[in-house]
């Protein structure tokens, strides 16, 4: 079901170049997580889970340099050009990179009570401890890119073959325990690195489209000449509601990349 090295290279070339952007944002369509209410703008809906990601900005101190620059990136210009009543930033404290979805939605509703919660984040903590991985994995974001299901992100991509195959070593590792097979975890796509920055929840008309394209390839020409490194060196098993907020479990699952 992944991408080998060499396929997900592709992939993320493609992302970068300008007509496959464009193209996305021609494809745009709404993400579908937020509702706009008379009072409080852009209201997130109920969408919880658990997920397993990167430490969040506030807290992932190895990647403070390429935060800084996705900061002045979302702030400076995204936030500028995207009308606010068509589009959600994504707050600072939530800006993050999925190592490995667990489970959501309808799936974690239907499962989720204190005792399934329990036992799933128990299981978590001795499904990591099992493994070992030698090294913090290098990673890099390439740029600024769309996908078409509603999202604005940087692109962070392997900076090369075995950094990649470390990481979906530790991906099939999780995805082919038996027991979190039966409380509901499935890989339900490929891994697709990236840092959400924005979410689209109205349809762009042309002009604000072509404006989006534009900013997006001023971005990638200032700030992108060169990637900015990413090194992955933990990743934490968070609990959220819904896609503003990634909350830490008491003495949840970690796994540090050493």
């Amino acid at each position: 079901m992944e991408m080998n090295y060499s396929e997900y290279a592709e992939f993320v070339n493609k992302l970068m170049q300008a007509e496959v952007i464009w193209q996305a944002v021609n494809d745009l369509k709404p993400l579908g997580k937020f509702v706009m209410t008379d009072t409080c703008g852009w209201e997130p809906f109920y969408y919880p889970g658990f997920t397993l990601i990167t430490p969040t900005l506030e807290e992932d101190y190895c990647n403070a340099d390429a935060y800084r620059i996705l900061l002045e990136v979302k702030k400076k210009v995204l936030l500028k050009h995207i009308n606010p009543a068509k589009g959600v930033e994504a707050p600072d404290q939530a800006l993050h990179m999925t190592v490995a979805r667990l489970i959501s939605g309808k799936d974690f509703e239907t499962n989720t009570t204190e005792l399934y919660d329990n036992f799933f984040l128990s299981h978590m903590k001795e499904l990591l401890s099992k493994l070992a991985v030698s090294g913090q994995l290098r990673f890099e974001i390439k740029g600024i890119s769309v996908f078409p299901q509603g999202v604005i992100a940087a692109v962070v991509s392997p900076v090369n073959e075995a950094d990649y195959n470390c990481l979906q070593n530790f991906r099939d590792f999780v995805y082919s325990d038996r027991t979190l097979q039966e409380l509901g975890v499935e890989r339900r796509r490929m891994f697709h690195g990236h840092i959400s920055l924005f979410y689209i929840e109205k349809e762009l008309d042309h002009m604000e489209k072509q404006i989006l394209q534009d900013e997006i390839d001023n971005i990638n020409k200032l700030f992108f000449e060169k990637p900015l490194p990413f090194h992955i060196k933990r990743a934490e098993v968070r609990r959220f509601n819904n896609f503003l907020s990634f909350d830490h479990v008491e003495n949840g699952p970690v796994f540090e990349f050493i």
